[in-house]
């Protein structure tokens, strides 16, 4: 159990880093009013690399649905907009398109192989 000297000692500390951190803010402000957009929107970027890349690894880890995931991916990446409607909207129905034609697909490749099967067996 922490004893009263080492709780106060954990309170002015951390009242020492606000201090800190709210008198060093308007300076962050300055630097980055005066910074240029492009700057603002590259750091942006480079923050969103790691979400990226877990999501593509999340949306890619099953195999059956990979193909439909990068479909998706790709369309809502490209900024298409038609009838009004943008890319994200249609990257969501060419994902679900290109999901539900695959398992048709499986599932016509399946019976044909349980007839096949049936036929050497009867």
């Amino acid at each position: 159990m922490p004893t009263r000297r080492a709780a106060g000692s954990r309170r002015r500390s951390s009242g020492a880093l606000y201090l800190v951190l709210g008198l060093s803010a308007g300076l962050a402000t300055a630097l980055l009013s005066a910074s240029p957009p492009i700057l603002i929107e590259a750091v942006a970027g480079l923050a969103l690399l790691g979400t990226l890349g877990a999501s593509l690894r999340a949306a890619t880890a099953h195999e059956e649905h990979r193909d439909a995931a990068m479909v998706t991916f790709v369309i809502t990446a490209s900024g298409i907009t038609v009838a009004g409607i943008s890319a994200p909207f249609w990257g969501l129905v060419a994902g679900l398109a290109f999901l539900a034609l695959q398992r048709a697909r499986r599932g016509r490749g399946a019976r044909a192989h349980e007839a096949s099967d049936r036929q050497r067996r009867g």
